[in-house]
């Protein structure tokens, strides 16, 4: 087989512009989204030369093709050509004496450097094709390179540089190049690359979250205790709304008020008058009523202490010497919680007192319960002992 240095330098050449194309195309040379491009046709004019021998410009055959290109997807595209050549030495020094037509259609997968918004992309590629020459059908196989040069947002210039195989003794091997218009056809809605930052160590994710209760330590206000996001990170031990943090009992519930501890008991002095030397309806009213300060409840419940149990034991001994036509028993809270608790808390610690009494046997039909929550304070409810004093039982005694 003879050597043809032409042959085998435009070879190499074409193989070296593919191998540094593959290299190039590890490098991340642009920073804008990378989607697919956008179907595009265009008309190419170009040179082929079948001599193998020393450049002669005489021997140049030239030929056009149409073109339809589209996106695979990121950098990859795919391009379909269809043209025709008129071939003057399709064999080298042979002449084309008929002056016949070499067709042909071929398929490229492309690789651009970059994403097609760039002014200057170049690109590397091969592909294979069939030539229709003098009623004989000629595969081949193609290696490819060029640039291509966007001139606006729709219409880019595309140049190549191919080296083509043929599989056929009637038409040698040959190098072209050509250089052809495209414009879009179809504009594809685009979908911006998702970015995904570097992670961090897992050092640096355990000193971001120590107590790894979701928050990070620099929003969370207890960092080494695991808490949820409403108390921002900390803990609510003892379940009664209030954060460890901000709770001066965190083991014992309580109430905002007194800092996340149950209310103080204040005891008020024991009564001191005799019952039997009552004689009026006033004087009883206000013998139940100093009786009745020495009742108590569980915190934020209607029921009795045992204590509170002696007491109502005198007011029922002393409701039972005495004729009254109705004994109206009063509930009444502090300001602490909310209106709507205050009013029912009120009215069912009044009907505990009721229920007590008609089980010790006083009429019930002269009894009645009512709730007034915390709106008819005796003392401020800014201190202690003025929220304690405004959470009392009343009685109102109706004579005969």
């Amino acid at each position: 087989m003879p050597f043809h240095p032409f042959k085998t330098i435009s070879l190499t050449v074409v193989l070296f512009f593919c191998y540094v194309s593959c290299l190039l195309a590890q490098t991340n040379f642009s920073r804008r989204d990378i989607v697919r491009r956008n179907p595009a046709i265009g008309l190419h004019y170009g040179i082929s030369n079948f001599s193998h021998s020393p450049f002669e410009i005489n021997k140049i055959n030239h030929g056009y093709a149409l073109s339809f290109l589209d996106g695979l997807g990121g950098k990859y595209d795919y391009m379909i050509q269809a043209g025709s050549i008129s071939p003057k030495h399709p064999l080298g020094k042979t002449l084309n004496d008929g002056n016949n037509l070499l067709h042909f259609i071929n398929i490229y997968g492309i690789r651009r450097f970059f994403a097609d918004t760039v002014l200057f992309n170049p690109f590397a590629g091969a592909g294979s094709g069939v030539s229709l020459y003098n009623t004989q059908f000629i595969p081949n196989l193609q290696a490819a390179t060029g640039f291509q040069l966007r001139i606006s947002s729709t219409i880019f210039l595309h140049t190549q540089l191919n080296y083509q195989v043929n599989f056929s003794s009637a038409v040698n091997n040959n190098l072209s190049a050509s250089i052809g218009l495209l414009g879009t056809i179809l504009q594809r809605k685009k979908k911006n690359r998702t970015v995904v930052s570097h992670p961090t160590s897992l050092t640096q994710q355990l000193i971001a979250d120590i107590d790894r209760d979701g928050i990070p330590d620099s929003l969370d206000a207890c960092p080494t205790l695991a808490g949820p996001a409403t108390f921002k990170g900390c803990p609510d031990t003892d379940g009664d709304g209030i954060a460890d943090n901000n709770d001066q009992c965190p083991t014992t519930p309580g109430l905002a008020a007194y800092h996340g501890c149950p209310p103080p008991n204040v005891d008020p002095p024991p009564a001191s008058m005799r019952i039997d030397t009552l004689k009026t309806n006033d004087s009883i009213s206000t013998v139940i009523n100093e009786l009745a300060q020495s009742i108590y409840f569980e915190t934020n419940k209607a029921t009795l202490t045992p204590a509170s149990t002696g007491v109502l034991s005198k007011i029922v001994d002393l409701l039972k010497t005495q004729h009254f036509k109705q004994l109206q028993i009063e509930g009444h809270t502090d300001n602490t919680g909310t209106t709507k608790r205050n009013d029912q808390l009120s009215h069912e610690r009044a009907q505990t007192v009721l229920e007590y009494l008609a089980a010790a046997g006083i009429d019930q039909n002269k009894l009645i319960a009512r709730g007034f929550g915390a709106s008819r304070p005796v003392a401020p409810n800014t201190t202690p002992d003025g929220r304690a004093r405004n959470r009392r039982t009343v009685f109102i005694l109706i004579g005969n």
